[in-house]
C-alpha cells in the first residue's frame, strides 16, 4: 500500500470512490476536488488502484491570544472492497507521517467513526450544535444598520480583514481558500451573503442557502456568519423577520451561549441539538504545546510520560513549563503523570478537565495539585463551530 499526493490520472477513481463513499451526485464531485485543488488530495493505492482517499484543509487554530498550526481533513473515504484490510489506518499514518515532517501542530477532522480516529489518535475535543430559529415566532427587531447584498470579487477582501479581526477566539479557525469557498457554496448551491454595516463600516455578515420547501414553508440554512456588535445581531434577526412569509426556519451551526441565542427573548423561539463532535489531533507534540498561548498568570511545571500509538517521536518523557502565557517543552528523565497522545487532545482543548480524565482512567499519577495546574492552564475550552 503505497501513500501519495493524488496525480490528475486519479481523477476518476477519485470521483467514484467519493460518490460511493459519500452518495454524492456526480454534478457534487469535481467542484469538491478543485476547491481544493490536487495537490491537496492524498491517497493509497495498491498498484494502480486507487484504495483511499482524503483531502487537507490547511489553516490554523486560535489557542488563548496565539495560532497554531493545524490541517484539517475532509473527505476521507475507503473503498467497499478494502474496508478492514488497513487502507484506512495507512492513509491516516501516512498523513501524520507527512503531517508530522512538516512541522504541523494540529489536525482536525469530523469523524464518523470515532473508534477508529481514536486507534491513531485523534479523541472528541469539542461539541457542535445546531440551532433551528422559527422565524415566525422571532419578534420585530429594530437596528440602525444598513444589510447590503455582498459580491466575493468586490468584498472578498473586507470579508477576509473583517474575519482577521473578530474572529480570534480561543477555537476559531484561520482560514484559507478552501474554508471560505465551501461557506460561500452549499453542495453545489451558490449562498447569498449579505454585509451588516453601521457608521463606522462593516459590523458583521451572514451567508445563507434557501432549501426547498412548500411556498411558505422553505427553510433558510446559515453558512456563515459573524456579528462584531449587538446591532449587527439585532440586524441579522431583523433579516430573518422579513423572510416569514416565505420561510419558516432558519438553521445555522453554533454554540449554545451564541449571542444570536441569547438575543432571542424565549427559548421556544429556536430548538437546539447536537450536531456533532469536532476530534483533535497533536500531531508534533513539542510545537503544539510551545505555540499555543496560556493564561496569563498561570505558572509551574509538569513532569509528563506521553504515548503515541502512531508518531513514536511524541512518546516519551517530557518536562513542560509555563510561565505567564508561553510554554517549553524537553525532554525529561522521567514523567511523573502519564497520558496518551489521544487524551492529551481533549485536555489540550479543555473538553475534558484533568480530574474528568482522572476519573475515567485516562490520566494516571496526577494529583490533586497537579489537576488543578493542568485544567488551569488548558482551559477554558475552545469553540469550534465551522464544519467542513
Amino acid at each position: 500500500m503505497t501513500y501519495q499526493i493524488l496525480q490528475e490520472e486519479h481523477r476518476p477513481q477519485l470521483k467514484a470512490l467519493l460518490v460511493q463513499a459519500f452518495s454524492v451526485p456526480q454534478a457534487f464531485v469535481d467542484p469538491w476536488i478543485d476547491r481544493s485543488g490536487l495537490p491537496d488530495w492524498r491517497g493509497v493505492t495498491d498498484g494502480e488502484r486507487l484504495q483511499s482517499c482524503l483531502v487537507l484543509v490547511p489553516g490554523g487554530q486560535w489557542y488563548n491570544g496565539r495560532v497554531v498550526s493545524m490541517l484539517g481533513l475532509a473527505g476521507v473515504a475507503v473503498s467497499a472492497v478494502d474496508r478492514s484490510r488497513g487502507a484506512g489506518k495507512r492513509l491516516m499514518t501516512g498523513f501524520l507521517e507527512e503531517a508530522f515532517e512538516q512541522g504541523t501542530a494540529l489536525s482536525i477532522l469530523y469523524g464518523s467513526a470515532t473508534g477508529f480516529y481514536r486507534s491513531v489518535g485523534y479523541e472528541r475535543a469539542g461539541s457542535v450544535f445546531s440551532a433551528e430559529l422559527k422565524i415566525r415566532e422571532i419578534p420585530r427587531m429594530t437596528s440602525s444598520v444598513e444589510i447590503r447584498e455582498l459580491d466575493w470579487q468586490r468584498d472578498a477582501d473586507e470579508l477576509k480583514r473583517f474575519v482577521q479581526d473578530h474572529a480570534n477566539h480561543h477555537g476559531a479557525l484561520v482560514r484559507e481558500t478552501y474554508l471560505w469557498s465551501r461557506v460561500r457554496q452549499l453542495q453545489t448551491i451558490d449562498a447569498s451573503g449579505f454585509g451588516l454595516y453601521g457608521e463606522g463600516g462593516l459590523e458583521g455578515y451572514f451567508y445563507v442557502v434557501e432549501k426547498a420547501g412548500t411556498l411558505d414553508e422553505r427553510a433558510l440554512q446559515v453558512t456563515d456568519f459573524l456579528f462584531a456588535t449587538p446591532k449587527a445581531v439585532d440586524g441579522f434577526l431583523r433579516y430573518l423577520y422579513s423572510q416569514r412569509s416565505l420561510c419558516s426556519t432558519a438553521t445555522l451551526f453554533t454554540v449554545p451561549n451564541s449571542s444570536v441565542l441569547l438575543r432571542l427573548p424565549d427559548r421556544w423561539n429556536y430548538k437546539l441539538s447536537l450536531h456533532e463532535h469536532w476530534m483533535l489531533r497533536i500531531v508534533h507534540l513539542k510545537n503544539a504545546l510551545e505555540s499555543r498561548g496560556y493564561p496569563v498568570g498561570v505558572s509551574g511545571q509538569m513532569s509528563l510520560s506521553v504515548s503515541d500509538p502512531v508518531l513514536s517521536e511524541n512518546s516519551g518523557s517530557w518536562l513542560l513549563e509555563i510561565d505567564n502565557g508561553r510554554a517549553t517543552l524537553r525532554p525529561h528523565s522521567q514523567g511523573k503523570v502519564d497520558i496518551s497522545i489521544t487524551s492529551l487532545a481533549a485536555l489540550y482543548s479543555g473538553f475534558l478537565t484533568a480530574a474528568e480524565l482522572v476519573r475515567g482512567g485516562y490520566l494516571r499519577g496526577a494529583d490533586a495539585q497537579d489537576c488543578d495546574f493542568l485544567t488551569r492552564a488548558f482551559g477554558p475550552e475552545a469553540k469550534l463551530t465551522e464544519l467542513f
